[in-house]
Order: C-alpha cells, then structure tokens, then sequence
C-alpha cells in the first residue's frame, strides 16, 4: 500500500510538473504573441487609454465602424465627461445596429447626446427627443465660432455652415431617407453637423470633424474604426476642464507647478520694467485669444485658446513682449458668480504666463472687459456696458477688487516678466472720471503688489493722462494714425486694386503726407500727440510706450498692401520708434494682417503649417520681424 502511494505521488508530481511546463510554454509563447504585436498610435493609444474603446476593437483600425461601436466611444465620452450615461447613446434603436456609421451618424450622435445635457427633459425615446428638440429650436450649445475657408465663389472668409459647407442639400434631402429613419428628421438636422463641425479639440486646435479641401462635409461617406475613435478622442479633449469656482481671497497663489520655482528663479535677457520706467527694448505684438466672450471679437472666433506653439512662433519672430488681452468675465466664466473668480481658467492664464517666462517674453495683462458676462450675451450689451462702466464709479469698487485679485496672484512674479495695463482703449469722458474710476483699482494693486509695473491707455478724445502720470502710472499711446491707412474700412480691405496703389509715405484725401514722424507728433485739439503724452509721462517721471500700432481690419481678405508698402511702414515706424526711445507692441498678432492666421488667406505670401495645428504662419513678415528684432 505504502509503495502504491509513492507511486501515485511520483505520477502526480509528474503530471503537475508537466502541466507547469506546458503552461509556462504556453505563456511565453502568449508573451511572445504580445511582444510581437505592433504599438497602436498614439491617438488610438490615448483612446484606448481612456476606455473610450479596448484595443482588440482598437486594432481592426482600417475596418468600417458600425453605429453600436461609433455609439459605445462616445458613450465613453460622455460618461467621462458629462459623468453619467447618455440614454440616447445607449438606445438600442439608436445604437443598437451594426450597419456602417457614417460621419452623418457620428455628429448626430454627438449632437443628441450633448442635448441632454443641455436640456432638462429626460431621454425617452429617439422620436420624442428628437420631436422635444426641433420644438426647442435645437439651442446655440456649440462655440459661438465661425467656418472659415473659401466660400463657393473662392472668397476666403468667415461664415456659417450655409455659407460654407457646400454638400448640405444632401443632409436636408437625402436620397435614401426611409433607410435613415432613427438618425434622419423630415427636416434635415443640420444644428448636429453644425455642431461637429464647431467643436475644435483644446489639445491641437483641430475641429472634431471638418469640411475637405472642396467645403465637403461628406455626411454619408463612412468611417473607418480608427476614424471614429480619434473623432471621438477629439471630441473628448473638445471639453474645457470643470470650473472651480473660488473666492477672490483664495486665488491669492498662482499654481507653482505651472509657473516653477525655478522658472522664476532662472537668469533672464529681459529688462527691468516699473511705473517709473518702460523699457525701449519692449518689441511685441498684441495676442487677445483671453479676450473673446461674447461676439466682441473682431477675428470672429471665439471659441480659440493659446497654445504652445504660439507663443514659439512669438518667440521665433524675435519679440520678447505680448500684450495679453483677457475679460475678466473669462476669468470669472462660463457663467459668472459673484464674488468668485474660475481657479480652473487662471491656471490657464498660469501657463500662458510660464509659456512666456521660460522664452524670456515679457507679459503686459491687458484688461479688454469689465467682466460679469458669458458667451450668450450680446455684442451690444457688452459693448454698452464697457464704455458706461468706466463711467460709473459705483462699479469701480469691483473692477478695483477683481485687478486686486490677480495682483495676489501674481505678486511674487517681477516686472521683468509681468505688468498690468488697466484697461484696453477705456472711454471715459474725462481726466477727472478716469481717475475717480481707475483710482481705485491702482491702490487696490499696489495693496498686494507695491512695485508692480501699471499702465494706463491714454486713448480717447479729452484725456491728457495728466491724472494718472500724478498717480505714478505709465502711459501708454496707440498710434493708428492715418486712420484711413491703418484701419482699411469694409470696402477697401479687399479691394487689390485700391490696395495696390497705396505707397508709404501716405497721402490722404487731405492731402497731408504722412511718415512715422508725422503720425508720433499728429494730434487732434482734444487729443495729444504720441510725443506730447511722452513729453508729459517725462514731466511727472512715469514710463511711456506705444501700446499698439500697425494696420488692421475686420474679416479675413485675401488681400493686402504690396510688401514694398506694408514692410517701408514697419521700418519707418520701429526705426522712428527706437530713435525717440519708445517701446512698442504691434497691433496685430493673429489674423490676414498678422503673422499668425487659422487659414492661408493672404494670396501674395507664403505659409507654413505649424505641425497638425490650425495654425499657419506668414514666412515673410515673420522673417521680416526677425531680421528687425535680431
């Protein structure tokens, strides 16, 4: 008996060390399978990170995609972002097919599943939803942005999707509409491609979806797995991260691991800066990306942020000063509480502020809004309450507190890197009002920040800046003058004719020849000239520069004043500027004008793509700034 056990203890051992062995074979051999299999992309590794599909899907990448798995990424998407389930998305006469999703499919489900965040109703079923939303006149919830390409006629512009999307008629009438029953209305549903086609990812600047080359949107042409997925990963980095909603006392510290130590710590070619003095050094250009809240915006798109590569492409034109325009009603945004302040949208503001510093660019805060408004708002209210605020002073106590907030923030930052300019171009009616109203804001500042550079804009008609030079600010000067040549009116700025024929030095209607000196000594019987105001900023020991300059328009032409015009400008105007010791901040950063453009617009020039961005940058005047500001 006993060597029977033996026995069978011996066979069992063998038989576990056999089994062992096959199963280490086996998972070597498994090992082996997975070493060998190739890494996914990045994007679709990112979406596979994030759950918004599993790798084995993730793999048949050039396979169609069915609507079950379009509807499960977003699904995803939704969850994660929104933080609960989308009914829409996971009804199965919605996304219970296996048939190909199309990019029709796609923005409707993106389109639907947002509604119901956006409405208060609950999901029931696609036909009353989809009843509930058309009766709701489908609201505004994408960027209050544009499209912007050619137009049917060629004409490179800004405008909506009828303008610009040149396949609707498909969308309204499609051939095969009973086969489109649960994601077709009688209609069309032309708000869900608006949509998709609004909606820009914050990581690269890209929209979700786009029209091609031709202003196709190609609603029913069908999407490969990997297609859906990366629409779907754009989709989620399209969500601008949850407002944190602070009190003005607890945004007294910037977030130190955006703005480092070390970074504040680190040597610098900047020059000093002070109320008393404002470096002649000081070559810059305006960026008003913070700017943007309601339809205030002049480039018209609202919706775009900074990024990285911006702020290089203003590195690599050789400018070490950017006049940052922001609305406090962006910092208190999306919708202002009283009081508070988006901790969420000031880290924001951290990193533009850090971007800078590490490529020894000096940051001017430009204030261009008095704040309290949210994208919904109207041009016209916001317009009306930015020039009557500034003359109410029973305002001025929380303009004075929101400036006061920031000066917290950022009181550990030297003027090297940072100063504040109070207001953009304030229309005040008199010295004595923008005073009693700005007064309050330059103590509230000085309270947290004692040495922080200030500047005021001494812009509109009847001011000297005699009050604020007496209250130890800086002033500043825009030098658009001849208004008629720096501020092409609607009729003129894409006329290639009339541009054509504009030479530099101008002439005017008047007769008057202008240069750069004529336009730093032009001033008006209420309104002093550029050398005047820095005659009297001498006069009470406070800085002075021109705070812009340049020529601008409103849209986007194609055209512009030959380069023989526009480049004998810029060199008249920065020689004069340096002769007289003023520093300078161009007017014009991003647009048909500036350097930077969302699209090739200029015809006579050449553009560079910056990577994957909707970002393009004019070869010529940014060689053109860097052989100046080298």
């Amino acid at each position: 008996m006993k060597s029977y056990r033996i026995s069978a203890l011996l066979l069992t051992a063998a038989l576990l060390i056999s089994l062992l062995s096959g199963f280490g074979l086996r998972s070597a051999e498994s090992s082996a399978s997975a070493a060998a299999q190739p890494a996914l992309p990045e994007t679709l590794q990112q979406a596979c990170d994030l759950g918004i599909a599993n790798e084995e899907t993730l793999r048949r990448g050039d396979d169609i995609c069915t609507r079950r798995e379009a509807a499960a990424m977003l699904a995803q998407v939704h969850k994660l972002r929104y933080g609960f389930d989308s009914r829409y998305l996971n009804d199965p006469a919605v996304a219970g097919s296996d048939d190909a999703a199309t990019r029709y499919y796609f923005a409707q489900a993106m389109y639907f599943s947002a509604m119901e965040s956006f409405y208060d109703a609950p999901y029931e079923s696609w036909d009353a939803w989809a009843g509930y939303c058309e009766a709701n006149e489908q609201p505004t919830i994408w960027p209050d942005s544009i499209l912007l390409g050619p137009d049917a006629e060629g004409v490179v512009d800004g405008g909506d999707i009828w303008t610009r999307c040149r396949d609707l008629d498909e969308i309204q009438h499609p051939e095969n509409a009973d086969e489109l029953r649960n994601w077709w209305l009688d209609f069309g549903f032309v708000p869900a491609v608006n949509y998709a086609l609004l909606v820009y990812d914050r990581t690269y600047g890209t929209r979700v979806l786009s029209l091609d080359e031709d202003g196709n949107f190609r609603p029913y042409e069908t999407m490969t797995v990997a297609q859906a997925a990366e629409a779907a990963l754009r989709y989620y980095n399209s969500f601008e991260p949850a407002a944190q909603m602070v009190p003005y006392e607890e945004t007294a510290a910037f977030d130190s691991s955006i703005i480092t130590p070390a970074l504040l710590e680190k040597e610098t070619a900047l020059p000093d800066a002070s109320c008393a003095s404002l470096p002649a050094e000081w070559h810059g250009v305006l960026m008003f990306d913070m700017g943007r809240v309601t339809n205030q915006s002049t480039a018209r798109e609202l919706d775009k942020q900074i990024y990285e590569y911006e702020i290089q492409a203003v590195q690599d034109a050789g400018f070490n000063f950017i006049g940052l325009a922001f609305d406090f009603s962006v910092l208190q945004g999306p919708v202002p509480e009283e009081g508070k302040l988006n901790e969420t949208r000031l880290k924001q503001l951290d990193q533009v502020i850090a971007w800078c510093i590490q490529r020894d660019i000096h940051v001017d805060l430009r204030c261009a809004g008095l704040g309290g408004f949210k994208r919904s708002d109207s041009f016209d209210d916001w317009w009306d309450w930015n020039g009557a605020g500034v003359n109410d002073t029973g305002y001025a106590g929380e303009f004075a507190a929101l400036w006061k907030a920031l000066a917290q923030r950022y009181a550990g930052i030297s003027n090297r890197y940072l100063s504040f300019n109070l207001f953009i171009e304030p229309l005040s009616q008199s010295d004595e009002q923008y005073a009693a109203f700005f007064g309050p804001a330059v103590t509230a500042i000085r309270e947290a920040s004692p040495e922080r550079c200030i500047i005021a804009d001494i812009h509109s008609d009847t001011l000297t800046g005699r009050p604020m030079a007496e209250m130890g600010v800086a002033l500043s000067f825009h030098a658009y003058d001849p208004r008629v040549f720096c501020a092409l009116n609607p009729g003129n700025q894409n006329d290639a004719a009339y541009l054509s024929g504009v030479t530099w030095p101008y002439t005017d209607a008047d007769g008057r020849t202008y240069d750069a000196e004529a336009v730093l000594a032009f001033s008006t019987p209420v309104r002093p000239s550029a050398n005047e105001l820095a005659a009297l900023a001498k006069e009470y020991g406070v800085g002075f520069m021109i705070g812009e300059w340049g020529v601008f328009c409103d849209g986007f032409p194609s055209n512009r004043y030959p380069d023989e015009t526009l480049y004998a400008f810029y060199k008249d105007m920065t020689d004069t500027m340096a002769e007289n010791g003023y520093g300078w901040c161009n007017g014009v950063w991003y647009g048909s004008l500036g350097i930077e453009s969302a699209y090739p617009v200029i015809t006579a020039t050449t553009y560079e793509q910056v990577g994957d961005h909707a970002c393009y940058i004019d070869q010529t005047m940014l060689k053109w700034f860097q052989e100046f500001n080298s």
